[in-house]
């Protein structure tokens, strides 16, 4: 939260919500149900990528892959809004 709180006004952070972690395989099941669910963008081994193209992981790596949540754009208010569940 403190490193949230001294980005300046006006910043727009990328809400990331993890699904793998460090596994490996192909995850095409999960990819699948990531698309099902409505998720847009992706990003996987650091990559963003659209979750409608055809995404292929190497089955004996280990991969990290977090769906895009949303955006959150940091105004004047960002302080009450951080600090309220503090």
């Amino acid at each position: 939260i403190d490193q949230v709180l001294s980005l300046p006004e006006g910043t727009r952070i990328q809400v990331m919500a993890p699904v793998v972690r460090g596994k490996k395989g192909e995850h095409k099941k999960l990819l699948e149900h990531i698309r099902k669910e409505g998720f847009l963008r992706l990003r996987i081994d650091g990559e963003m990528r659209e979750a409608s193209e055809e995404i292929n992981l190497e089955k004996n790596k280990k991969h990290q892959a977090e769906r895009f949540a949303g955006s959150v754009w940091f105004g004047a208010q960002k302080l009450d809004l951080i600090t309220a569940g503090r």
